[in-house]
């Protein structure tokens, strides 16, 4: 399902857009064509044509989405950063392949311990699409049922990813609103690694979806 069109228009220029993996960047490139204008390392900066748009891939793990979004900072200067990719749930009782809101991250190493992200005025209205869930970050994918279940009931957190926590917390140190958006792949157990392989096509179009809404309401808020 390819919408490439020429631009986005918004109010929250310059606009800085994160992922950890080329397969998840894919979904922004159906909507829109993006150029890389810089590699360093496994770090990839992209530009929509002349717009003040960009996109990090950072490659995967707090360290590596830490590092990535300093880098860039200085020369992209964004107003809202955007992270989206996919995710794991520590609920059970989430439905697969739907697109949550993050309200609340945590890093597994201090549980309990959130900061609080500066959010956009638009907050609201992306309540109104998007359910929101709590976030918990980790260094490590979780792929066994039993620990799925042991940190469920430690941190509280629905969602699991391994970037969220990095991104928001430079968010915070530098005063930047930040979005988190996640597609729900699996359930963070032994089937996990063969759920995000096999359903590939129904996670993109399922993130590129939720783009298309987040960055309609980005332009309704010019409004």
């Amino acid at each position: 399902m390819d919408l490439v069109s020429p631009g986005i228009k918004t109010e929250f220029l310059p606009l800085l857009f994160l992922t950890a993996f080329r397969a998840e960047a894919e979904a922004l490139f159906r909507i829109h064509s993006f150029q890389m204008i810089a590699r360093e390392k496994k770090f990839r900066l992209y530009q929509l044509q002349s717009q003040p748009v960009y996109l990090v891939i950072t490659g995967p793990g707090p360290g590596l989405a830490s590092s990535a979004l300093e880098k860039w900072l200085k020369q992209t200067a964004p107003a809202l950063l955007i992270n989206f990719g996919i995710c794991g749930g520590l609920d059970p009782t989430l439905l697969l392949f739907q697109n949550y809101l993050v309200n609340q991250v945590t890093r597994l190493d201090e549980s309990g311990i959130s900061p609080n992200m500066p959010y956009p005025e638009f907050s609201e209205q992306l309540l109104k699409y998007f359910p929101a869930c709590r976030l918990l970050t980790s260094k490590y994918p979780v792929m066994q049922e039993a620990l799925r279940k042991q940190l469920y009931l430690q941190s509280g957190c629905q969602l699991l990813d391994m970037e969220g926590y990095a991104f928001a917390e430079v968010a915070l140190k530098y005063s930047i609103p930040i979005i988190l958006l996640k597609q729900l792949t699996d359930y963070c157990d032994e089937n996990a690694e063969q759920s995000v392989r096999e359903n590939q096509s129904i996670w993109k179009n399922g993130l590129q979806k939720g783009l298309l809404k987040l960055l309609e309401i980005l332009s309704e808020s010019r409004q």
